[in-house]
């Protein structure tokens, strides 16, 4: 569920992919693990994940990869990136292919954590992302 006024936050970013913060179960050594679904560059050509600890302060960061659930995506992304399946990908899903062939291309990718969303899972289950209070 994306907060009011996270369309206008989401613009402010002047990126080419923009997301909000959300959280989803990852798997991570073999143990399942509630994490944002945000990943920043670790080395040339790896990435990793943030802690829920670095998105709780409200600041705008580059990214390598997100989920889609809470993006607004620019008009050119979406006209020059292709979508790929989740058979064809082994990045980890449609979403994480989406963005890391878009950054592949050229495009600018960044999450501002002041847009917190809450994630409801096909259980119903809604996560939700810790504010800074």
């Amino acid at each position: 569920m994306i907060p009011e006024g996270a369309h206008e936050q989401l613009l402010s970013c002047n990126a080419d992919i923009a997301t909000g913060v959300y959280l989803c179960n990852q798997e991570v050594n073999g143990k399942m693990v509630i994490l944002p679904t945000l990943y920043v560059p670790f080395s040339d050509d790896e990435a990793r994940v943030l802690s829920v600890k670095e998105i709780v302060p409200d600041k705008v960061i580059g990214i390598s990869a997100c989920g889609l659930g809470c993006c607004l995506i620019k008009r050119g992304v979406l006209e020059k990136a292709a979508f790929r399946h989740l058979t064809d990908s082994s990045t980890g899903g449609e979403d994480m292919a989406f963005c890391l062939d878009a950054a592949q291309a050229g495009f600018l990718l960044k999450a501002i954590t002041a847009v917190k969303c809450d994630h409801l899972s096909p259980q119903r289950v809604v996560l939700r992302v810790p504010s800074k209070e």
